[in-house]
């Protein structure tokens, strides 16, 4: 990582330029979210703020005004959290554009950071003369929409607001790539695979205490927002689909709008003791131990930060093939993948594994060497700082770069 600050000046325009003199401030970063809830972007960037510890200023301002994944943050990071009123619509409209350009002016960032169709307004607002260069971050979709079923409106509204020259589109996973490049028409799109701290996944340094495994039984566990494209309903059907021993628990950590749903699901499938819906966990790290499969049972993904927590973790994966997934693993352990139709379709895959503890400690073992080979968090963190110093400078910003300030581990 390449911390960047930005040279101001501090004497009148006027004077000679042998009297002048500089000073060093960090550069100022605007990141408008959606939210912040605890999520898979919002997980990475407050990984990669960590470790950038000190080096950037940073303004924070979440639609729904809620900032819960910011606790994550370490202490000594300069940051402020900005409260926003939004007027509720499915398109941008002319209020909220103009709320969001008066915040991209009192605010006046060296760098704008925006996130999915939640944050297309404040890249509209910054579209046409423009206040601050802009990286917009294109992650997934809801259940509205999926990369075979794109709303019009949608495709429209991304064209035209994704397509200055001072902004960049950055895109996760190859499936995005595409998309962007050949349905939204986008010039400047860049794919940057995502990345983890994967020592911190291999060697965590407690385990989790909310539930004790018993004796005998497979715990199978999912991480993620409780949210319809999810599908935690199919992981519960395809769990309640096994029968005869070894018996089967299913722990699912995230909170959001489905749980009553799943608990209800629960209940229906003749699972409601052996089903654990934990809420949010702050460190997923401590929970991987205790499982015995990861499992990814959504109808939409990219490239899931979760997924890769676990198989640094060391544990087989049982998931839908959807997205970059049939890429992110081994071949050997692609015939765990099921196409997503029907609620069990991930139980012939649960079953051979729940069976077979010495399969699921060789594939184990195999993830864990895949993991630490290609999902390294300092290629991430360092492909995201070119871009951003680049856009900075491109922008008139003068960048004083201190190579050896800051490192990834």
């Amino acid at each position: 990582m390449r911390p960047i600050s930005r040279r101001r000046r501090t004497w009148p325009l006027n004077n000679p330029p042998e009297e002048t003199a500089f000073r060093e401030v960090p550069a100022h970063i605007l990141f408008f979210f959606p939210s912040f809830q605890v999520g898979g972007a919002q997980r990475r960037f407050v990984d990669m703020i960590n470790a950038w510890m000190g080096q950037f200023r940073y303004t924070f301002v979440a639609a729904d005004n809620d900032f819960a994944s910011l606790r994550g943050l370490k202490s000594g990071i300069t940051y402020e959290t900005l409260q926003v009123s939004l007027p509720k619509s499915s398109l941008p409209n002319f209020k909220a554009l103009a709320t969001l350009r008066g915040l991209l002016r009192r605010v006046s960032p060296d760098l704008l950071v925006t996130l999915n169709w939640g944050g297309i307004e404040m890249a509209l607002a910054n579209r046409w003369v423009p206040m601050a260069p802009q990286v917009h971050l294109e992650e997934g979709f809801g259940p509205e929409e999926n990369p075979d079923r794109q709303l019009s409106r949608r495709i429209w509204t991304r064209r035209l607001a994704l397509g200055g020259k001072h902004q960049v589109t950055v895109v996760p996973s190859r499936t995005l790539l595409n998309l962007a490049r050949e349905r939204w028409r986008l010039d400047r799109v860049e794919w940057i695979a995502n990345g983890i701290d994967c020592e911190r996944f291999a060697r965590p340094q407690k385990a989790h205490s909310s539930f004790r495994k018993a004796p005998g039984e497979v715990v199978v566990g999912a991480v993620g927002g409780l949210r319809p494209e999810k599908n935690f309903q199919r992981l519960i059907a395809s769990v309640a689909a096994l029968s005869g021993p070894p018996e089967v628990r299913l722990v699912i950590a995230g909170a959001g709008p489905e749980r009553a749903r799943l608990e209800q699901a629960a209940k229906d499938g003749g699972l409601a003791d052996r089903v654990e819906l934990l809420g949010q966990v702050e460190d997923p790290e401590a929970l991987y131990p205790l499982l015995d499969i990861f499992a990814v049972s959504s109808d939409t993904e990219q490239m899931p930060l979760s997924m890769m927590e676990a198989m640094a973790a060391g544990l087989p994966v049982v998931a839908t093939k959807v997205g970059d997934i049939p890429i992110m693993l081994p071949a050997e352990s692609t015939r765990f993948l099921a196409n997503p139709v029907g609620q069990t379709c991930l139980a012939p895959a649960l079953n051979v594994l729940r069976s077979d503890p010495s399969l699921r400690s060789r594939i184990g073992e195999a993830h864990q060497l895949y993991a630490m080979k290609h999902f390294d968090f300092s290629r991430m963190g360092g492909r995201y700082a070119d871009l951003f110093e680049s856009l900075c400078a491109k922008s008139g910003v003068t960048l004083i770069v201190a190579r050896n300030g800051c490192h990834f581990r």
